[in-house]
């Protein structure tokens, strides 16, 4: 197996983990939209600031912002260009095929 196989093999392999945890949270978005929707339905005219609609607008905000930044770096990590190669398999390290297994006189 070359350097390259073994580094877009995890790469690869890491970028279809990311892409499943990108879409289970996913399933959370209508949750968080309900809850906000319910929230801004509910406010009151005297009150200034509600928390639950800032708090459930906050939450769908950074959930968002995670399934996006999930989706970027499993993009990222399935292309396996020579960014992600260094990454995963730094240019000073010798290749799997080029190490030398010890002999039994050293």
């Amino acid at each position: 197996m070359t350097r390259k196989d073994a580094v877009l093999l995890v790469s690869r392999a890491l970028a279809r983990y990311l892409m499943c945890w990108g879409f289970s949270e996913l399933t959370y978005v209508p949750t968080f939209l309900y809850s906000l929707i319910h929230h801004m339905s509910q406010h009151s005219v005297l009150a200034t600031a509600d928390y639950f609609t800032d708090h459930d607008a906050l939450a769908l905000a950074l959930l968002m912002f995670r399934i996006v930044t999930l989706v970027i770096v499993a993009a990222w990590l399935y292309t396996c260009g020579p960014t992600a190669q260094g990454y995963f398999w730094p240019h000073d390290k010798p290749d799997i095929e080029d190490q030398k297994a010890p002999t039994a006189g050293s």
